[in-house]
């Protein structure tokens, strides 16, 4: 049986993590990118914006008038069913708080590019990861870029995770400020071909369509969340009474006698 052998064109460039970053994006072939400025950040949306005006991307680009509309659109484009991406760096990350936990609640996997920056003062660049690491717990997954290289690669694999019926959860792609976003070092493109097998379009399994009403992030009851709450902390709740019942039988066999170690009351 004959073998078709395809050539691919990869091509390696010399570029910093920002523009490795846009790389990604345009690779990915995004359909919404939402921006607003900030250090060390907003070199990859300068250069996002510099291949759409060029004809190299057919995005929709959008520029809020801060974080919060930022991820408020990215929230709204990615419930419509496109793949977005957006980006922040240092209290641009804090002012976007309200949105994160509503992103992840309602599986909208919008994808964010972060740049670190320490907080305000002195908000140096590239010291520490306090920006990206206050959501830690506002279920996005989240990971760390070591190079320009790693960054345009963690990209493209954060959206197929993300992406995935399994999962859809919303990402955050984070590298160093400075350290990555602006030293420039030996990148490997590869073929916009092997980008589209291994990531092919966003389809969103619940997109929103006025002739597919669907409801999303709904509320509960208070009956309701205590007892959801109740559960996700079954497990130590669950090792908690046993280790009351054995203190109970310890004090019941000893005729009521304090063990070793207690405290009496």
């Amino acid at each position: 049986m004959a073998t078709t052998v395809t050539e691919t064109r990869k091509k390696t460039v010399r570029i910093n993590g920002c523009v490795a970053s846009a790389q990604a994006a345009k690779y990915a072939d995004v359909d919404v990118i939402t921006a607003y400025p900030i250090r060390p950040y907003t070199a990859t949306m300068m250069a996002l914006a510099q291949m759409v005006a060029n004809g190299e991307l057919d995005a929709e680009y959008i520029v809020a008038d801060s974080e919060h509309s930022q991820l408020s659109i990215a929230h709204g484009a990615a419930s419509s069913g496109a793949r977005v991406f957006t980006g922040s760096s240092g209290v641009g990350v804090q002012f976007a708080y309200e949105l994160y936990s509503p992103i992840s609640g309602s599986r909208m996997p919008v994808q964010m590019m972060i740049a670190d920056r320490t907080l305000d003062p002195p908000g140096d660049f590239g010291s520490e990861h306090t920006d990206a690491l206050s959501t830690r717990d506002m279920g996005w997954l989240m990971g760390w870029s070591c190079d320009a290289q790693e960054a345009f690669d963690n990209h493209l694999l954060a959206y197929r995770i993300g992406e995935d019926r399994r999962v859809l959860l919303p990402q955050m792609v984070c590298q160093d400020g400075f350290f990555v976003s602006h030293i420039t070092c030996d990148v490997e493109l590869p073929d916009p071909g092997q980008v589209k097998e291994f990531l092919p379009p966003y389809k969103h399994p619940y997109p929103l369509d006025p002739r597919h009403p669907v409801r999303t992030a709904p509320k509960s009851c208070p009956s309701r969340a205590r007892r959801s709450s109740w559960n996700a902390r079954a497990p130590w709740k669950a090792r908690w009474r046993s280790s009351s019942k054995r203190m109970k039988s310890s004090r019941i066999s000893s005729g009521g006698a304090m063990t070793p170690g207690s405290k009496s009351s």
